[in-house]
């Protein structure tokens, strides 16, 4: 599936991971929209909703989890996917960021491979059809009883 004409918002502080995931997702086809803190990010997300964001946990001043707890008190945007890239890997971090209600959660260093694999499976999914596709309910149907 191409990963062409579909947005990501990545938040993370480090300026050098951005810049590689950049080259990745980009090379992959999306449209990659940066920030470097949590406030920039849900700034960004208010003007220019992404259709993915992917997240760092670990950043100065806010944390990636507030950002996400930030997103799930918003009505319109609980459905929001949410990748955390993170280098935290304990179980304590993973757990949090599932009851939070992540879509998925990748441990960096991060494997191009793996990353383009879950934003696929994403965008395959039927959830992502029906907030994505403006179709009228029996086309919704017709999608889902597809894939």
């Amino acid at each position: 599936m191409s990963l062409k004409d579909k947005k990501v918002l990545l938040v993370d502080d480090d300026p050098d991971f951005r810049m590689i995931a950049r080259h990745i997702l980009e090379g992959a086809g999306l449209s990659v929209d940066e920030a470097e803190s949590v406030d920039e990010g849900l700034e960004k997300i208010q003007s220019s909703p992404p259709h993915v964001l992917l997240t760092d946990l670990h950043m100065p001043e806010k944390t990636g989890f507030d950002l996400i707890e930030e997103l799930r008190e918003r009505d319109y945007l609980k459905s929001l996917p949410v990748i955390v890239l993170s280098s935290l890997s304990d179980v304590p971090s993973v757990r949090k960021a599932i009851a939070l209600g992540v879509t998925d959660y990748v441990v960096k260093p991060i494997k191009a491979p793996i990353l383009l694999r879950k934003l696929r499976k994403i965008f395959l999914s039927s959830e992502f059809i029906k907030i994505d596709l403006p179709l009228p309910l029996s086309a919704e149907i017709i999608i889902e009883s597809q894939i």
